[in-house]
């Protein structure tokens, strides 16, 4: 127990001195557990460790956009009722989890090997039925995020959940 609690201070200290390198290095280290858990389903012989290394990239600098965008949706919508959590999931999932997925699957093409012109074609074809999956996922979770979390643990909290969702896109990307 004592070992969590220097963890959790010393985690406070980096988040308040350094708080964008300290989520893309936790968003980073958590979509690679993400992926990790995606090849262990799969059950291949070897890791993919270039995948490995595209999934832990992405994480790390979508974190800073991340950060950007929640700071953003907390200004953007205030109060902390049930409407303002309502409105915060409404806009993120409506306006930011799009243009992420996209970005997701285009960067893992991309870098993958894949032409952009074959990547743009392919991504938008993952993009509504990743969407679908997601609009039964997520509502629910960041209900919690934007009614119980508090903004600077927000993404350490949608990466604690991600690991699982990292999982399904890792998979979705190999499709």
């Amino acid at each position: 127990m004592q070992a969590a609690r220097s963890f959790a201070a010393w985690y406070d200290a980096h988040l308040t001195t350094s708080p964008i390198v300290t989520k893309s290095v936790t968003s980073c280290g958590l979509f690679g557990v993400g992926d990790g858990l995606a090849q262990g389903i799969e059950g291949g012989e070897a890791v993919d460790g270039g995948r490995l290394a595209r999934m832990m990239t992405f994480g790390g600098l979508v974190a800073t956009p991340s950060h950007h965008w929640y700071n953003f949706l907390d200004r953007l919508v205030t109060g902390a009722g049930g409407g303002a959590v309502a409105r915060k999931v409404l806009l993120d999932q409506l306006t930011w989890t799009p243009v992420m997925t996209f970005s997701f699957f285009n960067f893992q093409n991309v870098c993958g090997g894949m032409a952009v012109s074959e990547s743009v074609p392919d991504a938008s074809g993952k993009l509504l039925p990743t969407l679908k999956v997601n609009w039964v996922v997520w509502p629910f979770v960041h209900v919690v995020t934007f009614g119980a979390v508090p903004l600077p643990y927000r993404i350490l909290w949608i990466n604690c959940c991600s690991c699982f969702w990292s999982a399904y896109l890792s998979l979705q990307a190999k499709l």
